[in-house]
């Protein structure tokens, strides 16, 4: 026992002087503990109390963060988390979002009319915020695994949140099977890393045993371990389930859902191919965006339910990551980063302009909303300005987004030579084009067609008005001044 007292000595006093780097995440906590016991004993008597303390809770561990970008580089708790500056302009990406969603959540129909009642919601919210910071940080792949299975458990819950219904029911059951089935790939994937290496630790080690492993093992277990970050990214051939479980989920939790964990797992795989650079990454990411791309526009193109449209949309815009994860370059990584603040905020704003009209227009098919554009302007055109970003046309920043990862994309071709770059630049503009398509069905439906029968319009919240010319404002500004994210890189 005396010969172990050094290395606990050792171990504690690593701990505690981990403890300042990890304060975001302890808060986190905390916050997740206060929210649940605010709704057990103020729930009733003081609704909206749970929303305040989150969102004010959140900001402030968001300006928490700030702080630790002098840190950038530290590797604490014995190398099971990393900060890096990617993860840390990931963990305020995390929290400037959340803070959109939990203003949209507070607005949003099935959530605040909920027999459950909305505090378990936001508490929810806090918990799944903990899970992506620890993605984005986690430089060990056990806490890969815990962090991906936090994220994922508290998104089953919030997909299920409105289960009185039978479609959120439908959609929570099989996002857990595919989740679920996912989960056990991984693990076994992981299990397979560590047999190889001996090692959990994602550092150059493990690198270095890997390259020295047998290629077929090395592709088997990369493949089987990529199971988990594709089902994040929502990449071919794990996106079966987006749109059925789209099409079931309240719109608040679609905002998040379609924004936060997809730029988690693209955080997570830039990792995991550092600690893999042996591994062909170029090729089969390559591959894996034109599939992804093109299976999820042109699916796109024959849907009418603006739910669904956006979730082929959304597999769409996986593959336009993947070309910027393709280049495997730090031009790819900041093309990757500048694409997911304006998809973040270009896709959230979507789903707010989708809730508020569904409340007055009880329909979410992209038909019910012809001749709204004049009745409605200021949201119509804030709409036709997002999804501008969405498709790539200046001066929204989704313009630059694409033109960033195709110029990431022409460099890893003059870098590399592969012939299937150039196949994935031609992709990129064909899908391009092919998204301008089912994209422009809304404002042809808003502002050309008209409505014969009459509109009878509810009142109009300001606080979602607020949060989506906040948005749109954002997204073009961005799209005028990129160096306003990209110098923080």
């Amino acid at each position: 026992m005396k010969e172990l007292l050094p290395y606990i000595n050792k171990s504690v006093e690593e701990v505690l002087g981990s403890l300042s780097f990890f304060l975001p995440e302890l808060l986190l906590g905390v916050l997740f503990l206060l929210l649940i016991l605010i709704d057990l004993f103020l729930g009733k008597k003081f609704k909206n109390s749970s929303p305040l303390i989150a969102f004010a809770g959140i900001l402030i561990i968001t300006l928490l963060t700030l702080p630790q970008f002098e840190h950038a580089g530290e590797v604490f708790f014995g190398g099971m988390l990393h900060l890096t500056t990617f993860s840390l302009l990931l963990k305020v990406l995390f929290g400037l979002g959340m803070l959109f969603i939990i203003a949209f959540g507070v607005r949003d129909f099935p959530i605040r009319h909920n027999e459950k009642g909305w505090g378990d919601y936001f508490s929810l919210l806090a918990a799944v915020l903990l899970g992506l910071n620890l993605m984005v940080m986690a430089g060990n792949l056990l806490m890969v695994f815990l962090s991906i299975e936090m994220v994922s458990i508290c998104s089953y819950i919030l997909v299920g949140y409105t289960t009185r219904e039978r479609l959120p029911a439908e959609s929570a059951m099989k996002y857990v099977l595919f989740g679920a089935v996912c989960s056990a790939v991984m693990l076994y994937g992981i299990s397979l890393l560590y047999g190889l290496t001996g090692t959990l630790q994602l550092n150059s080690d493990f690198a270095a045993s890997l390259a020295s492993a047998a290629p077929l093992a090395v592709s088997m277990a990369v493949f089987t371990t990529l199971a988990g970050f594709g089902f994040k990214l929502s990449m071919f051939p794990l996106h079966f389930w987006v749109p059925d479980v789209y099409e079931g989920s309240t719109n608040s939790v679609l905002a998040f859902l379609s924004t936060l964990p997809k730029a988690a797992g693209a955080g997570i795989l830039i990792q995991f191919m550092h600690a893999t650079y042996g591994f062909d990454w170029e090729t089969w990411l390559a591959v894996f965006s034109i599939i992804t791309m093109t299976i999820g526009n042109f699916q796109a193109l024959w849907q009418d339910n603006l739910k669904r449209m956006l979730a082929y949309s959304s597999i769409g815009h996986s593959g336009f990551l993947l070309m910027g994860l393709a280049a495997f370059s730090q031009t790819g990584e900041k093309a990757v980063f500048y694409y997911l603040v304006i998809y973040t905020l270009a896709n959230i704003g979507a789903f707010v302009i989708i809730g508020l009209l569904a409340g007055i227009l009880h329909s979410e098919n992209v038909n019910s909303y012809k001749g709204l554009g004049f009745k409605m302007p200021v949201v119509s055109v804030c709409f036709v300005v997002l999804l501008m970003s969405l498709i790539g046309i200046p001066p929204a920043g989704g313009f630059v987004a694409k033109f960033l990862m195709f110029s990431a994309a022409y460099e890893g071709y003059t870098v590399n030579g592969n012939v299937l770059f150039i196949l994935m630049l031609i992709a990129g503009a064909v899908n391009t084009v092919v998204a301008l398509f089912y994209y422009l069905k809304i404002p042809l439906n808003l502002f050309l067609r008209k409505n014969e029968g009459i509109v009878v319009m509810a009142r109009q919240h300001l606080l979602l008005k607020l949060v989506i010319v906040t948005l749109t404002v954002l997204t073009v500004i961005l799209g005028i001044f990129p160096e306003a994210v990209m110098r923080y890189f």
